[in-house]
């Protein structure tokens, strides 16, 4: 038997293996050098361009992010979540145990309930320590669609509930590539309506409904609200009563647009932790599933003509002219009139920034009350980490504001 067909009969697995062992001075050397190169140029990034210091380990995280992307496609599918997944769910345990406020933590390991919504859903409700507005925030968790969990998320919910002194319901939405659109956005859509019809025992009022979200969350918000406009706050079978307009909604660096990766934001800000090639991976598995589209969305020529969508087919899916509708991405053409206030948070240092400012721009072209604010010294995913960052809990603050002018019925002014 050949050398050759003696390593097909070895798992690669295995094979990785030995090989690190025969040669790990080598492997050592490569690691060593790759610790050195990104350590020195994210650095050099921190000290040159202004961005908040707090945000180093944020920006190394991201490498690894990319690196465990790329390794673990060499030994599985580039669709294959599951390695990654486990890291970031081990990830999210530590950062939620450790230097976080535990008079914070402590109030809503006890005071929160997790539920099951007639839909199937696993809920989270947390509670503030003192007594909350009868506001309630719907919130819907960031990571492309494709990573992290609600409960990834529960120390960073629990600050939001705290600061904001209201009720916080998250949801465990369905994720790509195992369950591609539309399926996380009818998860976050039965959510919202659970939330509202079970208003009275939650203790809020179903007019005082918001949605709230981060990346993928917020552009999940931003459908959702445009769904609910649409919907009247009927079921997806146009049953039940119509309920309230929503009061609100926060899109933090929110994913709006699947179209334009070539200018602007995307170009600039692409090697300030998330990445424009992430993106248009991370859309692909929104969209398909799968990366048959990859090149497709990032080359608008690969692209049909932008069609007229004004009443998109929420389930007809499947095609690359997805990227189009605006139920998957609200920045699309489409009737953006009639919609919740909104408060827009996006960051300097971000591939989705331009997102945020165009569409912050539509909304008020369209007749509705938008406030945008940037942060000059953010990176894309800065406010997860309220224990850590004075930015990040000095944005929550303004949120707060922002979400009780709206309760209270005050006027407050476009920031563009």
């Amino acid at each position: 038997m050949s050398l050759t067909d003696n390593l097909q009969n070895i798992p690669v697995l295995g094979l990785s293996l030995y090989l690190i062992y025969k040669y790990w001075s080598i492997v050592a050397g490569v690691v060593i050098a790759w610790i050195v190169y990104t350590l020195t140029k994210r650095t050099a990034i921190l000290f040159t361009q202004g961005i908040d210091k707090q945000q180093f380990f944020l920006l190394l995280l991201f490498d690894f992010h990319r690196t465990v992307d790329y390794l673990q496609s060499m030994v599985r599918s580039p669709t294959d979540k599951s390695f990654h997944r486990w890291f970031l769910k081990a990830m999210c345990y530590f950062r939620a145990s450790s230097k976080v406020d535990h008079t914070i933590l402590n109030a809503y390991t006890s005071g929160c309930t997790t539920g099951t919504s007639a839909e199937g859903l696993d809920l989270n409700v947390y509670k503030p320590h003192d007594k909350a507005s009868n506001g309630v925030i719907l919130y819907l968790h960031g990571g492309g669609w494709t990573l992290f969990s609600a409960k990834c998320f529960h120390a960073t919910i629990s600050y939001i509930a705290e600061y904001c002194k209201i009720t916080v319901v998250s949801v465990d939405y369905r994720k790509s590539p195992e369950d591609p659109f539309p399926a996380g956005l009818i998860d976050c859509y039965n959510a919202l309506l659970w939330v509202q019809r079970n208003s009275e025992e939650l203790g809020v009022d179903n007019t005082k409904v918001f949605v709230m979200g981060d990346s993928a969350g917020g552009n999940l918000s931003a459908a959702v609200s445009l769904l609910h406009r649409d919907m009247k706050g009927q079921s997806l079978d146009n049953t039940g009563d119509p309920l309230p307009p929503l009061a609100g909604q926060v899109l933090v660096y929110p994913t709006l647009q699947g179209y334009n990766f070539q200018q602007g934001s995307m170009t600039t800000n692409s090697d300030y932790g998330l990445s424009r090639s992430s993106m248009i991976h991370y859309i692909s598995l929104y969209l398909t599933g799968d990366t048959s589209l990859i090149n497709k969305i990032g080359n608008p020529s690969k692209l049909p003509a932008l069609p007229s969508l004004t009443s998109p087919s929420l389930l007809n899916t499947g095609e690359e002219t997805d990227v189009f509708n605006p139920y998957i991405f609200p920045l699309m053409p489409g009737n953006l009139s009639n919609l919740p206030p909104a408060y827009i948070l996006i960051a300097r240092f971000d591939v989705l920034r331009d997102d945020g400012d165009k569409y912050a721009q539509r909304l008020k072209d369209s007749g509705n009350k938008v406030t945008l604010c940037e942060e000059m010294a953010g990176i894309h995913g800065f406010m997860m980490h309220f224990n850590r960052q004075a930015l990040a809990r000095g944005n929550l603050m303004k949120i707060s504001d922002f979400i009780n002018s709206v309760m209270e019925g005050e006027e407050f002014e476009l920031e563009i």
